[in-house]
């Protein structure tokens, strides 16, 4: 899903989010840590 929510990080953070599990952090448009 490529949604323009923070340009293109939101994109690149669901993916990452969904490898770590972290969904929720992307939905509130914060960085995802590793």
């Amino acid at each position: 899903m490529t949604l323009t929510y923070r340009g293109q990080q939101y994109a690149q953070n669901t993916a990452v989010a969904k490898s770590s599990e972290r969904p929720e952090l992307v939905y509130r448009g914060q960085k995802v840590a590793r």
